[in-house]
């Protein structure tokens, strides 16, 4: 098995597999039959963006935004583009992710501090209760996901894609049994990401505030344009986390985890085997294009036949 990294996606119904070439989404339809979208990743020069520091988180975080869009698509059911009075509906619903990604870290937490005004006027005090919003607030969101009825599939895709990438990076046999083995948890995941994005986020303007000390942490341009640092910075947080060891078995690692468990429940068998057939297509020499079959059994059929003809 070849020693690379995959990053992955959970659904409500399905599963996303992808690397810096290819991308792979299979989806579970109401009867059980499965759609299978093989297409060419649009980010395969990020091996060269990798070698540059900072510049690589922004262009990854950029890529994992078209991801969730593009592959946002192939999960839904809903076509806004077939009738003109859903257009603004449909652009809403490719752009959610991001919206809300600029909503929560900008604006939502700069309105609700200056709320405290009427406490205390610093700005040191209201970059705080800035932070302390914007963290609480997330896990407080992540903590509440789970009693939703709605995404108690989704939690169990999501777990399901974790414990797949966790034994495939180890170089683990990918068998159900062998996977269900592994962790849950992986530091790379996007709920680990911007919950250290929203401390980075933090920091900046409070060590900002605290050397030029003026209007600047008020500005929008400014907080927009401070954005793209924070990511950079997260980014190669992560990566520090990652490869080191020490850093990995840390008490701030921990929480993270800790944080991140509130996004998974427990895969049944069925979750773990849609994971399996994911990574299975994204190994095999299937062509891109779109594939509908009735079960599992058809898709290995179609990739022992698509293997040995290539």
């Amino acid at each position: 098995m070849k020693n690379i990294s995959i990053g992955g996606q959970a659904h409500y119904n399905g599963i996303t597999i992808y690397d810096d070439y290819k991308i792979t989404s299979l989806k579970i339809n109401k009867d059980d039959s499965l759609l299978i979208q093989v297409s060419e990743a649009n980010n395969k020069y990020n091996q060269y963006f990798d070698k540059l520091y900072f510049l690589r988180g922004i262009t990854r975080f950029l890529d994992s935004m078209i991801l969730q869009i593009n592959t946002t698509k192939i999960f839904e059911n809903k076509n806004y583009k077939s009738k003109k009075i859903f257009n603004f509906f449909y652009i809403l619903n490719e752009y959610f992710i991001l919206i809300i990604t600029l909503l929560f870290f900008i604006e939502v937490p700069i309105i609700t501090a200056r709320l405290f005004l009427l406490l205390l006027d610093n700005s040191i005090f209201l970059i705080s209760i800035e932070g302390i919003i914007r963290t609480t607030s997330y896990i407080i969101l992540l903590s509440a996901i789970k009693y939703f009825n709605s995404t108690h599939q989704l939690l169990k895709y999501h777990a399901a894609e974790h414990m797949l990438i966790n034994s495939f990076e180890k170089n683990k046999e990918l068998t159900i049994p062998l996977i269900r083995k592994t962790s849950k948890e992986n530091i790379r995941c996007g709920s680990t990401y911007f919950f250290i994005l929203a401390i980075i986020y933090f920091v900046i303007f409070l060590i900002l505030e605290l050397t030029i000390h003026g209007r600047f942490n008020e500005s929008l341009i400014a907080r927009l344009a401070m954005f793209p640092v924070a990511i950079a910075i997260s980014n190669e947080l992560l990566i520090i986390i990652k490869k080191s060891k020490r850093i990995s078995q840390s008490k701030f690692t921990k929480i993270l985890l800790k944080v991140q468990k509130n996004t998974t429940a427990h895969p049944d068998d069925h979750h773990l085997q849609v994971a399996l057939a994911t990574i299975s297509v994204h190994q095999s020499k299937m062509s891109f294009g779109n594939y509908n079959l009735k079960n599992f059994q058809d898709l290995y059929q179609l990739i022992k036949l698509k293997n040995r003809s290539s």
